[in-house]
């Protein structure tokens, strides 16, 4: 295309003062498909995620009425291929606070199997019962959802130690009896990597049993006279083998309870159906009112391609002309909607706490290149292809 057409797509694009509404509805509904198709991508990774990283998802609860020997079972079941860990339902994590604060800390139990991969400092040392290893920016709050922007120095935290508060309900004096305990911060994790906030922490197994012996007590397990059914968590080494220990742990004789996290597939099915429709009904504006201004900009045109064609100009150039001055006020729209939306979302993820927290669970909200291309097409190449047809259709009918 010579500089002579491009001039003319150009003068043509500054003339038209009549297509303000279609510039304004064009804008918002490519805003409106950038925004939806961010959500749509991120929702998916968010969904991977939480089943793949979360320990939950692999976590299995059985009960067997055959025995009540809670050493007897705690052999068994750990002696089975796959399984990282065994202990009594409810001892994954205990939730404590920071002395003489309110920032609540989770203590989330380990071993050398489930200790997430340290990135700064070194891991558990699991013969001493004082080492602990966090998060990175670990942040303990009121909330967990309380995640803004943090500046936390990680090589500050490592080997610098943090008191946590917890206490029970002491029978003999009818009075609460507090406890204190001191916790050396040797390493620090990625929290996306176990989908968990920044107030997790992990330490030894046996740390988590003890605290939790104190918050459920342990009476009646010795007692012959009262016979006790508990329920026991596996942590299975991953979701691919969980069909084949269930089947282990049923053939020995325990009941299959079902899966600690799950996610409920109907709200999610209903929330894809809704992203859905609204994604076919925004593509299907920008179709209906991008043909329809096409079409009646290109009939309004007749006259001019009748004088363009007997002046000499060829069917190509005349199709050139139109698509390019298409073009450019399309790619401009495209451009600025894709910016805002870009500038929304980051305010949004900056401002909002529950999106931060989303952002840092899944190591970051991404927008994806799929997002461009699909608005770039719908935006500025189906248009294009519009008038390519129109034009060729009314040329025709004046050769």
């Amino acid at each position: 295309m010579n500089k002579d057409l491009l001039k003319i797509s150009f003068l043509y694009l500054i003339r038209r003062k009549n297509n303000k509404w279609f510039r304004l509805i064009l804008f918002v509904c490519s805003f409106l498909l950038t925004l939806i198709l961010i959500i749509s991508f991120n929702l998916s990774k968010l969904i991977d995620k939480c089943i793949n990283n979360q320990i939950g998802f692999r976590t299995i609860s059985v009960v067997n009425y055959n025995k009540t020997d809670r050493n007897q079972i705690m052999d068994e079941l750990t002696g089975l291929d796959n399984v990282d860990d065994v202990f009594l339902s409810g001892r994954d994590e205990i939730y404590v606070t920071i002395d003489g604060t309110e920032k609540i800390v989770t203590l989330k139990r380990a071993n050398i199997k489930t200790i997430p991969k340290v990135i700064y400092g070194r891991t558990i040392n699991f013969e001493n019962k004082n080492e602990i290893v966090c998060p990175i920016n670990f942040y303990p709050s009121e909330n967990e959802y309380d995640i803004k922007t943090i500046n936390v120095d990680n090589d500050e935290l490592i080997n610098s130690k943090i008191q946590i508060n917890y206490s029970n309900y002491d029978k003999k004096n009818l009075s609460n009896k507090n406890y204190i305990k001191t916790y050396e911060i040797v390493g620090l994790y990625q929290p996306s990597s176990t989908f968990d906030n920044l107030t997790t922490c992990y330490v030894n197994s046996n740390e988590v049993d003890e605290i939790a012996n104190l918050f459920y007590g342990n009476d009646n397990q010795n007692d012959p006279n009262i016979m006790v059914f508990e329920s026991f968590w596996l942590i299975v080494d991953s979701t691919s083998n969980i069909e084949s220990v269930k089947n282990k742990i049923e053939d020995m004789g325990y009941s299959y309870n079902g899966i600690n996290s799950s996610l409920d597939n109907n709200t999610i099915k209903i929330i894809k159906i809704i992203m859905v429709i609204t994604l076919f009904i925004v593509i299907n504006t920008i179709i209906v009112i991008t043909f329809a201004y096409v079409k009646k900009r290109i009939i309004k045109s007749n006259d001019e391609i009748s004088l363009k064609k007997y002046i000499g100009y060829k069917k190509n150039t005349i199709i050139k002309i139109y698509a390019f001055e298409m073009f450019l006020n399309n790619f401009l729209i495209y451009i600025s909607s894709v910016l805002l939306s870009i500038i929304i979302t980051i305010i949004c993820i900056k401002t909002i706490p529950f999106l931060a927290y989303i952002n840092m669970l899944i190591d970051n909200i991404e927008i994806n290149i799929p997002v461009f291309i699909i608005n770039f097409a719908i935006i500025v190449i189906i248009p294009i292809i519009m008038i390519w047809l129109i034009i060729n259709k009314i040329y025709n009918k004046y050769c």
